[in-house]
């Protein structure tokens, strides 16, 4: 949204050179020049995932309520 666009004035990614993935992001506020460093680690390209770990877990006696059209 146009508000959280205004809250961010720059981010800067750090790409690991060999796999191209994403290890570091600076992300600055606007204004004030204070930043976030969010730093991954043991990433993983393409992981095996199983069909199941796409189907919700729903808690017991979770009602399924259908929108309206």
């Amino acid at each position: 949204s146009d508000a959280v666009r205004n809250q961010i004035a720059k981010i800067e990614i750090w790409l690991d050179e060999s796999s191209w993935l994403a290890v570091q992001q600076q992300i600055y506020e606007a204004g004030s020049g204070d930043y976030s460093i969010v730093r991954y680690t043991k990433m993983v390209r393409n992981p095996p995932l199983s069909d199941s770990a796409f189907k919700p877990r729903w808690p017991k006696g979770t009602q399924r309520v259908k929108p309206q059209s």
